[in-house]
């Protein structure tokens, strides 16, 4: 576990869990990013509520990424997962879903 990037807010800086999800095919690449819309320290709502990302639409939002260089540089990543499991187990992946972490230094 790492610390999550903080998300500029309107009172301070929340920290809120976040995920990017990338559904990835030879043909086809979507990248979509959700956030929570507790912070992680809010102790008045429910731990698995303040944690969800993309298994509670209700308590999440959709953020957009708004750079054509990240998403290129998660679809090089996917690209990369799919061509070593082609070299290693000689299966060819017709479709791949990934999740990522973001952590505070913006390293995924």
């Amino acid at each position: 576990f790492f610390d999550p990037k903080p998300e500029a807010a309107r009172e301070g800086t929340a920290i809120r869990n976040s995920l990017v999800q990338t559904t990835w095919s030879p043909g086809c690449f979507f990248i979509e990013k959700r956030v929570n819309k507790y912070r992680l320290d809010n102790h008045k709502v429910p731990i698995d509520i303040r944690a969800a990302t993309f298994d509670d639409y209700q308590n999440t939002e959709t953020i957009p990424l708004v750079s054509d260089s990240v998403a290129a540089s998660f679809q090089k990543v996917c690209q990369l997962i799919a061509e070593h499991v082609r070299i290693v187990f000689r299966y060819k992946l017709a479709s791949l879903v990934l999740n990522f972490k973001i952590d505070k230094n913006d390293k995924i």
